[in-house]
């Protein structure tokens, strides 16, 4: 912080950037593109949504996904932020382009697991409350646990405890909007 105690200019910024984008980009190119956990990502944000495809209930398909894609825009926002705040990053990413977040995990691995929870709840708020708990923990201390060991994942300030209320809020919050929207077109 020392080297800016005069206010940079904005041309000092995007030079900045211009070089953090190609450090990133040789990061990328060197470490992560077609690495196993490479592989697993792309295998992970792939097979999940052709195994959903199968399973969705087509009645309530548009429903349902619009439920998982309001949670995945959640998440990516909040995946934004705390990535920005530096409270964790991401050592391997599916794309160098997918800075700060990891994409796969926002938008399919949240997305269909709470898409999971809101089909089989139906119009239960009980039902999903718990399911919802109960994926949130799975998430919490289950995937981000593995996402450590193997080096997707690394927490600077954060801890999993942290994660589990936000998922709630997130899977809860994103139900409330969707069925609200749902009765109102009723």
């Amino acid at each position: 912080m020392e080297k800016y105690m005069k206010s940079p200019s904005f041309q000092e910024v995007e030079e900045a950037k211009k070089h953090f984008k190609e450090l990133l980009e040789a990061y990328w190119l060197q470490n992560d593109y077609l690495s196993w956990q490479w592989w697993l990502l792309l295998f992970g944000s792939t097979v999940p949504w052709i195994i959903w495809w199968v399973f969705v209930d087509k009645k309530r398909g548009v429903e349902i996904l619009s439920f998982g894609l309001l949670a995945g825009v959640f998440s990516t926002i909040l995946d934004a932020i705390g990535s920005n705040a530096m409270a964790w990053g991401y050592p391997i990413r599916l794309h160098w382009l997918f800075y700060p977040q990891l994409y796969p995990y926002d938008f399919t691995g949240i997305s269909i697991l709470f898409m999971i929870c809101y089909q089989i709840a139906k119009d239960s708020e009980k039902k999903f409350a718990l399911l919802a708990l109960i994926t949130s923990a799975f998430m919490a201390f289950g995937l981000e646990v593995i996402f450590v060991k193997i080096g997707i994942y690394e927490p600077y300030n954060w801890r999993h405890i942290y994660s589990f209320p936000i998922y709630f809020l997130i899977a809860w919050i994103s139900r409330r909007i969707i069925k609200s929207l749902v009765k109102r077109g009723s």
